[in-house]
C-alpha cells in the first residue's frame, strides 16, 4: 500500500487542478480505506478528526502548506 501511494501522488501533482489525474486519487483512496478498515476507523471518526484538525490549523483551500515553524523556547 505504501508503494502504490508513494507512486501515485507524484503522478496527482504532474496534472494541473482542473485535470487532477482522478483515477490516482481513486487509489490513493482505497489506500486509506484499507488503512481505516484495518485500525478500525470509521469515514465519520476520520473526517471529524480532519475537521478538528482544520478548524485549529486551517485546510488547504487556498493550496498553501505551511513549511517550518519555529519553537518560543
Amino acid at each position: 500500500m505504501r508503494q502504490k501511494v508513494k507512486n501515485n501522488i507524484p503522478v496527482i501533482f504532474t496534472f494541473a487542478v482542473e485535470e487532477c489525474a482522478v483515477e490516482e486519487l481513486a487509489d490513493i483512496l482505497e489506500v486509506i480505506v484499507s488503512i481505516m478498515d484495518f485500525k478500525g476507523l470509521s469515514e465519520a471518526d476520520l473526517n471529524g478528526l480532519r475537521m478538528k484538525k482544520r478548524d485549529a490549523r486551517g485546510g488547504f483551500e487556498k493550496q498553501i502548506n505551511l513549511i517550518d515553524v519555529e519553537s518560543d523556547g
